[in-house]
């Protein structure tokens, strides 16, 4: 049986891995998404690919984990409710936890707060 995953949500329609392109995959049909969780500095599992986030009117980048969850933009959901958004549909949670990046757990606790 061949089902469609929808890899970060609808990501070519909307901003990936966003409640938008959750609930865009759902309504196109969508058996599934993939989509990636960190961790912030106050330990809120949040949903983003890329460990770092540009700062505004600069070059330089900021480490999602030297942020609190309050002080990232609002396009980024914490794990509930992403996956309040992809309701009806199997989700394929990637725990993001690179030894090469900033938020790298070697107790890999995020994995227990994950489940």
């Amino acid at each position: 049986m061949t089902q469609v995953v929808a890899h970060r949500g609808a990501s070519r329609a909307e901003r990936e891995n966003t409640v938008e392109a959750f609930a865009l995959a759902a309504a196109l049909g969508s058996d599934a998404v993939e989509l990636d969780v960190r961790r912030t500095a106050d330990r809120v599992l949040i949903v983003h690919h890329d460990p770092y986030l540009p700062v505004q009117g600069s070059e330089n980048r900021q480490a999602i984990v030297d942020l609190a969850a309050a002080d990232l933009p609002a396009h980024i959901p914490d794990l509930q409710t992403a996956l309040d958004a992809c309701g009806g549909m199997w989700v394929n949670v990637e725990i993001k936890n690179d030894p090469r990046e900033p938020d790298y757990d070697p107790s890999d606790s995020i994995a227990d707060q994950t489940v």
